[in-house]
């Protein structure tokens, strides 16, 4: 559940996410944040409150990172409504 009384750039960086997933296609969270020119850290907490509110999902495709190393990155869109 999202807290009542959030601070505004959350609800912002949400509509940002969800715009850039619609205009661009199905991302990672490394990818979103460039293409919202924020940190990555910021990125992942409002795609968890994204497919908690029904208006992004995860992909279930996988992307190495850039460096070929390590975990796989899941692949983001947003849900059409």
């Amino acid at each position: 559940m999202i807290a009542v009384t959030e601070p505004s750039w959350r609800k912002g960086l949400r509509t940002l996410v969800v715009l850039k997933l619609t205009e661009l296609g199905p991302m990672t969270n490394r990818e979103l944040a460039n293409a919202c020119q924020v940190a990555e850290t910021a990125i992942a907490p409002r795609l968890t409150e994204l497919a908690t509110l029904g208006e992004a999902r995860d992909t279930g495709r996988r992307k190495s990172s850039l460096s070929g190393k390590g975990r796989k990155q899941v692949v983001w869109e947003a849900i059409s409504t």
